[in-house]
């Protein structure tokens, strides 16, 4: 919904242009989500700090 909002601001960027801004950080996401699924002590290394 945010990339519509930003497209609709800025008249000389076209949606295709937002989203592809948009996709590094799309991309970092997905391999920070592999990585928490793959090593899950990475998220839950400070609440069991805590017991």
């Amino acid at each position: 919904m945010n990339v519509f909002v930003i497209s609709g601001m800025s008249k000389d960027v076209s949606i295709q242009g937002v989203f592809l801004g948009t996709s590094p950080f799309l991309v970092a996401m997905a391999v920070l989500l592999a990585l928490l699924m793959a090593f899950p002590n990475l998220a839950l290394f400070i609440p069991n700090t805590m017991k």
